[in-house]
């Protein structure tokens, strides 16, 4: 907690009590952590009255960047990725090793071709790591997360990035139309993590 005080209500206050020690003492009997002194004459509790934040034209600068930048350029920069897939009758350990063997975080689980779910590195932890679960002794498709949410390569970084934040998820696969634009087909054509946009950001 902490209170808001005008200059001059400073002044006054100060000539009061004359020393910062009893402005120390009135503070901690007050339970608070810090005094806030604006020049507007108006004292407020908590948060300013009728203002935001503070501007920061830094953040906002990064933020039209984010939504000026969409994913196909991030997948353009970083390379195209062969999306790793693995059928829904192949056990946890089996998963993991193939997620090993390439180095990602997240494997598309399939039924004949099609995509049923998406199996991550989060899953393995609170759902096997976390359980105890002999990951060669269950299913990939009982585990797997069968809601797969996807972005288009034209989708914002910033809209991307409020997606996964959203669905509190750290991989996002891409679908992108293939073959012919009239029968409405898409396929997942990338899988995005947190890491690419770490990488992005950083660049």
């Amino acid at each position: 907690p902490g209170a808001f005080f005008s200059f001059r209500e400073r002044s006054e206050w100060r000539k009061e009590r004359k020393s910062e020690k009893e402005e120390s003492q009135m503070m901690l009997g007050r339970g608070l952590r810090s005094l806030v002194f604006r020049a507007n004459g108006v004292r407020h509790a908590g948060k300013v009255a009728g203002q935001g934040k503070a501007p920061n034209p830094r953040q906002d600068a990064m933020k039209q960047y984010l939504k000026e930048v969409t994913v196909g350029d991030l997948i353009q920069q970083r390379g195209v990725r062969v999306i790793q897939t693995i059928p829904s009758s192949a056990t946890v350990r089996e998963a993991v090793e193939q997620m090993t063997k390439s180095n990602i975080g997240a494997i598309i689980v399939e039924e004949q071709k099609d995509p049923v779910g998406i199996f991550t590195e989060k899953d393995y932890l609170t759902k096997v790591a976390a359980n105890d679960v002999d990951p060669s002794k269950i299913k990939i498709c009982e585990l797997m997360t069968s809601d797969i949410f996807t972005g288009s390569p034209e989708l914002s970084l910033h809209d991307a990035l409020a997606m996964m934040a959203d669905h509190s998820i750290r991989h996002l696969p891409i679908a992108s139309y293939v073959g012919d634009p009239d029968d409405d087909d898409s396929r997942i054509v990338d899988i995005v993590s947190a890491r690419d946009f770490f990488q992005w950001i950083k660049n």
